[in-house]
């Protein structure tokens, strides 16, 4: 049960789409329950500061967290 291949549905075996459904919702539950983060990608993020603050990047990084350790004021 480590690898949660016993939910991955079988083409032959899950025909229906709510049995379908029901396995992917097992699958899904395991992964979070095994994985600290999960990265689920939101199309863009908006940063917003004062115009007194400086280091502000453009965009986050791949891993989607803010660095805050590049702030400073002016």
């Amino acid at each position: 049960m480590a690898d949660g291949r016993e939910v991955v549905p079988d083409p032959g075996a899950a025909g229906r789409a709510a049995k379908r459904t029901e396995l992917l919702k097992q699958a899904q539950d395991k992964a979070a329950a095994q994985v600290p983060l999960l990265p689920l990608l939101q199309g863009s993020t908006a940063i917003v500061t004062r115009s007194d603050i400086s280091g502000v990047p453009d965009e986050l990084d791949a891993t989607y967290q803010f660095r805050w350790a590049g702030l400073a004021k002016k």
